[in-house]
């Protein structure tokens, strides 16, 4: 039978939960987001748990912690993997969890000192899992507040713990009692000392008892001092106590005692704490005083007059405390929980807005006596909190409260439209429902609102129940018709399965009538059941192969329960194939699952025999799981012991990795849940083996990549500078071009991009010598331009026979010392030299000279050929500017040839910068 239990291969959509169960744990298809959805929306609990387990990932368990079904799976999962850096680590729903961990209960208390909130602290405490930690931490606790609050979050959850904190706390309070008693013997036994005369003849005899009632006084307080240092509470302070103790009086000082000191009783007055009871003893030493003789006037007026200030100042005190405490009473918040469709009674809400109207009333008197004041920081204190506590009524009670009656209403308001609607298209069941909605909403109203709208449905509500009355006289035929129907059937049956849903139909039809509300109603109900009995009996026959089958598969059942014991006797498990016995049990329970429905009579003891030879057979499983997941844990805690080795290489790594890896298949599974955690360490710890060698690739990439990028940078910020239309002289430097090349040549290139920004920078070079020419000859040919200008303004004034100062040639650089030189007589004498400059000038601009000069033009273009081949030739540039210096240094005043020699020096000057 067994050997047919392979063939349908399940899905995570099969509608068994079991199926989907087995599905998740052993699919290795699935990603880690499908997993996630199935532990979001899958029905059945168990496989959502593993799903839960296949993804493993704090931020999903992280989702569920709150609910009802997954919460503690998932906070446990989270205990386990986050650690005290993690911000889930204090969570009041992880933090009991990590805490049962602790072994020692002091450290347990020293982080739930961590925790501010002391219910926070009790929370935690109640919910660690182990009840003797719990315990052992309580001992520990002594602060009341704290104990208060452990035994509150106790009471329904610990016993134990909640009686050993009340005990604790009892404890306490009898101490408080001690305490309060044991200041109440000392005072007794201070005053009985004080009030003893020492002139008595029995003053030696009651001093003696005083003492003696005294030293045992201080030893309990002693011994009290003791309990309270381990309750961390105010002990009871010896010194002022013993220093308050009159000591034992002489003779002589008991004469001396004897008379009133007026005076001592005064500074005692003025040294006195202020306090209502050392006013009173002073006052009742004063008046024992004056019993034995009068005062002294002076120092009367002063004790009267302090005793009244102080009285005063005690009731200043007393007045300001008690405004204190009345503005902390009006500061404190009104907490006020919204009702929600299933809160019955919604009186609180308006006692709640009634209170907050009184409080606001009372917040604002009480600011208004503050505003009246001179103001100080605590004044402006107590407004501020006032004003915030105004806000919070207005704001967060009064109008969300307004706003709550006002959308009851609207609700109201809305309903009756709904409800007229209802009746005036007949349909009265929802107009009834209409009509409940509306009663009950009004009782949400306070009492005075309710009024209005119980008076306008009431009418509506008499129209309702009119309208039943008929419809119940409407109803008879319907159910006329029902009874015919379900005869029918008995007279023209269908098939079984078709009888039996026309049937429930039928009933279904006929409930939704009602009951019977008359006599003919009873009649309808009777012949109906008869009817519906006899067409039943069409599908008894139907019911007894039903009842076959389930013979069938208790039949069925029995038969797997005696195959699985026969393979757990009869397997030698020795040589155990654990997949193929894995497989064998799996596939037997899901065939198990489909053999239903089975007679309810043998359910149980099949179910009991099937539950004990599969659980034979998973405890066997088990076994077997977990040694192959302590041999898994070992080989992962032998590469995580290979990454730790900082001695060993990336390589060394890799190889002993890659046999861990081998090593691992050859193991076998170790179980579903453990398989899955385990093969995620050992692939984390793979990965992280790998991802060492891949980080050092990348890394050797990503220092190149930069390099190029760098590179490829300053290229083109050079490229940048030298292709810029306004760039200076001064600005293009061919020195740049050696900096880059030495830049790139220090920077880590492949070959191929140092050979491109190269080539690159090469061509910036040439563009750069070109700039820089073009800007030199600019330069040049604008100097030489400006020394033309100041050559004919310098003629014009000397023709006209002025002085040429330093002040018109120093505006060009070297322009005093040409101009300095000429003259005159120079310029007569140098005729024909100037002639010649011209001549000269007009074939290097190759201008015409006139037809008298071409002889002489002639001889000027052999000489400069022969110049040129015999000294090598000099640049337009240098020729010219020769020119016109020698220009500048013979042409004095007008001179006949200026305007040739300057139109042909303009022109050559304007082909160099063409």
């Amino acid at each position: 039978m067994l050997k047919n239990l392979f063939r349908r291969k399940p899905s995570v959509d099969d509608p068994n939960p079991a199926v989907r169960k087995e599905v998740v744990e052993r699919s290795k298809d699935l990603s880690r987001d499908k997993f996630a959805e199935i532990a979001r929306t899958d029905t059945d609990v168990e496989t959502r748990k593993s799903a839960l387990a296949r993804v493993n990932s704090v931020d999903l368990y992280a989702e569920f912690l709150d609910h009802d079904q997954l919460g503690n799976f998932c906070r446990t999962k989270i205990a386990e993997k986050v650690d005290e850096q993690h911000h889930l680590a204090s969570d009041l729903r992880i933090l009991p969890l990590r805490l049962s961990k602790r072994a020692d209960p002091q450290q347990v208390l020293v982080d739930l000192n961590k925790i501010e909130s002391s219910a926070d602290q009790a929370r935690v405490l109640v919910g660690l899992p182990l009840r003797a930690l719990r315990l052992d931490v309580t001992n520990l606790i002594h602060s009341e507040r704290t104990l208060v609050e452990i035994e509150k979050s106790s009471r329904a959850k610990d016993k134990n713990l909640n009686r050993l904190v009340r005990d604790k706390l009892q404890d306490l309070k009898t101490l408080e009692g001690s305490r309060d008693e044991l200041l109440e013997r000392a005072e007794r036994a201070i005053n009985a000392a004080q009030n003893i005369n020492a002139t008595d003849a029995h003053y030696e005899a009651q001093r003696t008892a005083i003492e003696q009632e005294w030293e045992s006084c201080l030893q309990d307080v002693r011994s009290l001092n003791q309990q309270l240092t381990t309750y961390q509470r105010e002990l009871i302070a010896l010194e002022p106590l013993e220093q308050r103790f009159p000591a034992r009086l002489s003779t002589e000082q008991a004469d001396s005692a004897q008379r009133p000191q007026f005076d001592a009783i005064l500074k005692r007055l003025k040294e006195s704490t202020l306090s209502e009871s050392t006013i009173e003893e002073c006052e009742k030493s004063w008046l024992n005083a004056l019993k034995i003789e009068p005062a002294p006037k002076a120092i009367a007026d002063q004790f009267y007059q302090l005793a009244n200030a102080k009285r005063r100042e005690l009731k200043k005190i007393k007045d300001q405390d008690s405004e204190r405490a009345e503005i902390a009473k009006l500061v404190s918040p009104m907490k006020f929980q919204e009702p929600d469709a299933r809160t019955r009674s919604w009186h609180y809400v308006w006692r709640l807005q009634s209170d907050a109207k009184t409080r606001l009333r009372e917040v604002q008197q009480c600011q208004r006596k503050l505003q009246a004041r001179s103001t100080n920081d605590e004044t402006v204190e107590f407004l501020k909190k006032l004003e915030e506590a105004e806000n919070h009524l207005t704001n967060n009670i009064l109008d969300r409260i307004s706003q709550l009656r006002q959308d009851i209403v609207v609700q109201i308001e809305s309903n009756f439209v709904s409800l007229h609607k209802f009746l005036e298209g007949g349909e009265l069941q929802r107009a009834q429902s209409a009509e409940r909605n509306i009663a009950a909403m009004i009782q949400r109203l306070p009492r005075p609102a309710q009024g209005k709208y119980k008076a306008q449905l009431a009418p509506i509500s008499a129209e309702i129940k009119q309208l039943f009355g008929w419809q119940q006289f409407a109803e008879s035929p319907k159910r006329q018709v029902l009874c015919e129907e379900v005869e029918e059937l008995v007279e023209n049956p269908l098939a079984p399965q078709e009888q039996f849903n026309r049937i429930r139909d039928l009933r279904e039809s006929w409930n939704q009538l009602g009951p019977p509300r008359s006599r003919a109603d009873r009649d309808f109900q009777t012949r109906y059941e008869e009817a519906a009995a006899a067409a039943f009996k069409v599908c008894e026959a139907w019911f007894q192969k039903l009842a076959e089958v389930r013979a069938k598969n208790l039949e069925e059942r029995t038969s797997i329960c005696e195959s699985l014991e026969s393979f757990l006797d009869e397997y030698d498990w020795d040589h155990a194939d654990w997949k193929a016995v894995n497989k064998t049990l799996r596939t037997a329970q899901s065939e198990w699952r489909k053999l239903i429905p089975i007679d309810k009579r043998y359910a149980k003891k099949i179910n009991t025999r099937f539950r004990q030879v599969t659980g034979e057979l998973e405890s066997r499983l088990e076994a077997n799981w977990t040694e192959r997941a302590a041999e898994k844990q070992a080989l992962i805690d032998e590469v995580k012991a290979a990454l730790a080795d900082e001695n060993s290489s990336v390589g060394d790594l890799i190889d002993s990795v890659k046999a861990a890896q081998e090593r691992w298949r050859n193991i076998g599974s170790a179980g579903n849940q453990r398989e899955q955690p385990l093969w995620e360490e050992f692939r984390n710890c793979c990965n992280e083996a790998f991802d060492l060698r891949t980080t050092q690739r990348e890394q050797r990439r990503s220092e190149i990549n930069e390099n190029i990028e760098q590179g490829e940078k300053i290229v083109a910020d050079l490229e940048s500078k030298v292709f810029t239309e306004d760039a200076t002289l001064t600005e293009l430097d061919m020195s740049l071009v050696n900096q880059i090349r030495n830049q790139l040549t220090q920077l880590d290139l492949p070959q191929r991009v140092q050979g491109r920004l190269n080539e690159k920078l090469k061509d910036v070079a040439g563009e750069l010598k070109r700039r820089v020419a073009l800007l030199e000859t600019q330069q040049t040919t604008t100097t030489l331009r400006d020394l033309l200008e100041l050559d004919a303004q310098i003629a014009r004034l000397e023709q006209k026979g002025e002085q040429v100062s330093d002040d018109v040639t120093s505006s060009i650089p070297g322009a005093t010392n040409l101009f300095r030189i000429r003259s005159s007589d120079a310029a007569n004498k140098s005729a024909i030299t100037i002639h010649e400059l011209v001549l000269r000038a007009e074939v290097l601009a190759d201008v015409p000279s006139p037809a008298e000069d071409s002889g002489k033009r002639m001889q000027v273009q052999v000489a400069r050929l022969q110049h040129g081949l015999t000294r090598g030739g000099e640049s337009d540039e240098q020729r010219v500017e020769h020119l016109i210096q020698e220009w500048c240094k013979l042409a004095f005043g007008e001179q006949p040839l200026r305007e040739r020699f300057q139109t042909a020096i303009r022109k050559h000057l304007d082909s160099l910068i063409a």
